[in-house]
């Protein structure tokens, strides 16, 4: 019989393999260094395929097996393989992923070998065996009976990969053996089909052969059954061998079926092969990948320890490359972990404006608690960060207007316009550009106001005369702000004319008018002359007080604003009388001294000199008209001026820089200059 007929007769037991799921096998690239064996080099001259294979197992167990049995078993499976792969090299691609030799496939077919096991020792009744002669088969509905642990080789392991990884190929059966295609003269193997696919078309989890499990997921366990192949004859050593192949393994994901194989060393009937203990002598059969011996037949478990002992050595000294890709952020070095150890979780890297949310694989965050099983990738993941950006205004002169915190690409509040006095407000100014409060801010900005002056508009007082019974006296109309025209004095028989009066006040003229003014004439009734007598001359004090905060004095003819001031905490400088005397306006030769009063510093200023006055005035201090006259005659009011500009802090006591200081102590006035005040000589006369 030629080689084709018997890999179709051995192959047909894929017919199972229609319900399994194709399994993926790990990330595949990491570098092993498999190095030496102490009992031979086995991997010699295999590539990283046949390694990660059960071609490379069986080469491991051919070379570093303790028993010849093992090795002899193992070259066998070897043989066979390279055999099968040469006649049809496209259905197996050694240790690819979902190929049957894959390591991952290669586990999960010995695992469910074990599992099939497990399975069978759970049927209280075999199947009967009508066609056995009297005395040499088992009895029917026995319950006490359970099925034997079916044992299995390295030869049948990889030669039923390749059938599972045929029939995957070809959508089908591979070859002939289903009882359909069993032909008339095996009847008695149909009948002995027939009755072993009732027993083992079971499903594990809900007893249907259906490819589904329990949950309804589409990968389940599709059961168990003896297929009867068929048979032929082929002598050897003047005997004729018969070879029954029947698939025993649990199929599902793990692309595999076993084979049993049994011998029969006469010629006898078909029944032979049944009977128990009969098998395939190894010395008969030649290691040349034609046929399949029972060399070596173990339990499925004892094969998987021995195929984890492999997997093993193989992890040892596989290594795999964990790298990480920041994605805009601070580099992070690549790691080389070995299989199955966890790769260090590095420091975090930084990136400006975000903050790390951790290192994805692709959609999943990565834990490193996770064992390596090829190379990686992990890419950083980052959230953007909140950041605010500062819009503060100047208004330029104008009312104070608060600074924005604004969210980094938001858009910043128009605030309410400013004001200021005698100007129109044209909008906010980011350098020479109007600012458009629909851009987004993007960075911290200071936008400025801008102003347009407003004309001046002349708006006039009119100020108006009432003579008192005198002369009339024509009304003026007064620019606001500018001062009266004193008019000529009115006349009235008998009376003498003593001024205008607003109020009970008397008028100064040097006052700027500011709203319509009606101003009276006063009189005094002419007396018949008499004996000239002495003038009597009227004293008026003047007060000085000093503010220990602002460092400014001041000085007061009214007794009553002196003390107030003192109760105000003013310190009292006029040692129980007064600073200096000065007269009444009506003294002969008296002249006015005027105040000015600087509204910046709070500073007031006594002067004798005109001029002085009004030059003040017009730098803008406030004319506060006549503080008092000052004689002619008498001793010296010296004046001193503090050339330190006038400084107070917020929460501490002012300088009294630039303020005037009036004294009638000569010697006071020499120390004071010497202190660095500046001497400006007598100011008035004091009595």
């Amino acid at each position: 019989m030629n080689r084709s007929m018997r890999r179709g007769l051995t192959a047909v037991l894929a017919s199972l393999a229609m319900l399994l799921t194709v399994v993926v096998a790990p990330v595949v690239g990491a570098h092993a260094d498999t190095g030496s064996d102490t009992n031979g080099d086995w991997s010699k001259g295999l590539t990283q395929e046949q390694i990660n294979s059960s071609y490379g197992f069986a080469k491991w167990v051919s070379v570093t097996a303790k028993s010849e049995d093992e090795r002899a078993d193992a070259r066998r499976a070897i043989n066979k393989l390279e055999s099968d792969m040469k006649d049809d090299p496209s259905f197996t691609k050694l240790g690819s992923d979902g190929d049957a030799t894959s390591l991952a496939n290669t586990r999960k077919a010995l695992q469910e070998d074990v599992k099939s096991n497990q399975f069978r020792a759970t049927l209280t009744n075999e199947p009967c065996r009508m066609d056995l002669p009297a005395g040499k088969g088992r009895r029917c509905n026995d319950p006490n009976k359970r099925l034997a642990a079916q044992q299995l080789n390295l030869q049948m392991l990889l030669n039923q990969q390749f059938v599972a990884n045929a029939v995957r190929a070809t959508g089908g059966h591979w070859g002939i053996g289903d009882a359909q295609g069993i032909t008339s003269s095996d009847d008695g193997y149909k009948d002995f089909y027939n009755s072993e696919v009732s027993n083992y078309d079971k499903d594990m989890t809900d007893g249907k052969l259906d490819g589904k499990a329990a949950d309804g997921s589409a990968v389940g366990e599709t059961g168990h059954y003896v297929n009867y192949v068929g048979y032929y004859w082929r002598p050897v050593q003047q005997q004729y061998g018969e070879y029954i192949y029947a698939s025993i393994g649990l199929t599902g994901t793990a692309w595999h079926t076993t084979v049993q194989n049994y011998y029969s060393k006469t010629s006898g009937s078909v029944n032979d092969p049944y009977m128990p203990g009969w098998g395939f002598p190894n010395d008969i059969l030649p290691e040349d990948g034609e046929y399949i011996s029972n060399q070596n037949m173990t339990l499925p478990e004892n094969l998987l320890e021995k195929f984890d002992q492999y997997t093993a050595m193989l992890d040892a000294s596989t290594t795999y490359t964990v790298s990480f890709d920041p994605f805009g952020g601070t580099t992070v070095p690549t790691q080389t972990v070995k299989k199955n150890a966890k790769a260090s979780q590095p420091a975090d890297p930084t990136r400006s404006g975000y903050s790390f949310a951790g290192w994805f694989n692709g959609n999943t965050r990565y834990d490193f608690n996770t064992p390596v099983t090829g190379n990686l990738k992990l890419v950083a993941h980052w959230t953007a960060n909140t950041v605010y950006r500062t819009v503060s205004f100047d208004s330029a002169g104008g009312t104070a207007v608060t600074s924005q915190k604004v969210v980094d690409g938001s858009k910043a509040v128009q605030p309410k316009a400013p004001t200021r006095s005698g100007y129109s407000f044209t909008g906010w100014y980011n350098g020479n550009a109007k600012w458009d409060f629909n851009t987004p801010v993007t960075s911290d900005m200071k936008l400025t106001a801008r102003w347009t002056a407003i004309p001046p508009q002349t708006v006039y007082r009119t100020v108006s005369f009432d003579s008192a019974g005198g002369s009339a006296v024509a009304s003026q109309k007064v620019a606001n702000g500018s001062r009266a025209v004193q008019p000529k004095a009115p006349t009235r028989s008998g009376y003498t004319f003593t001024g205008w009066y607003q109020g009970s006040a008397k008028y100064d003229f040097s006052r700027p008018v500011t709203g319509d003014l009606k101003l009276t004439a006063r009189w005094s009734r002419n007396q018949q002359p008499s004996k000239p007598s002495k003038p009597t001359v009227r004293r008026v004090p003047v007060y000085r007080v000093y503010n220990r905060n602002s460092g400014l004095h001041h000085y007061t003819t009214s007794k009553a604003e002196n003390d107030m001031l003192v109760r105000l905490g003013w310190r009292d400088e006029n040692r129980g009388g007064s600073s200096f005397v000065t007269v009444g306006r009506d003294t002969p030769g008296a002249r006015p001294v005027y105040r000015e009063y600087n509204r910046r510093s709070g500073n007031h200023n006594w002067t004798l000199n005109k001029a002085e006055h009004d030059m003040l005035v017009r730098l803008g201090w406030r004319d506060e008209g006549i503080a008092w006259y000052t004689s002619p005659t008498g001793a010296n009011v010296y004046r001193l001026y503090n050339p330190t500009r006038y400084h107070k802090p917020k929460h501490g006591r002012g300088n009294g820089g630039g303020e005037h200081v009036y004294t009638t102590s000569y010697g006071e006035y020499l120390s004071v200059i010497r202190a660095g005040w500046r001497g400006e000589g007598v100011a008035w006369k004091t009595m």
